[in-house]
């Protein structure tokens, strides 16, 4: 997904898009992502419920490039 850009820092995973204020870290807890900032908002509008979806898919995939998720 090329307007995702996504960088791995010690155990987290990081989904940012550029143009825009988007970021949500995945940390690494044993063999499960756990991405607890995006958890404390109630509300999401749908442009960010699909921001969420997409940057889980490029976090996932890239947690299983890693050998982090198999």
């Amino acid at each position: 997904m090329p307007d995702l850009s996504v960088k791995v820092e010690h155990h987290d995973i990081i989904v940012s898009k550029p143009s825009s204020h988007f970021s949500v870290s995945y940390r690494r807890e044993g063999r499960t992502l756990v991405a607890d900032d995006v958890m404390r908002k109630a509300d999401f509008s749908a442009e960010e419920l699909i921001l969420l979806v997409r940057a889980w898919k490029v976090a996932f995939k890239k947690a299983q490039s890693l050998g982090w998720l198999y």
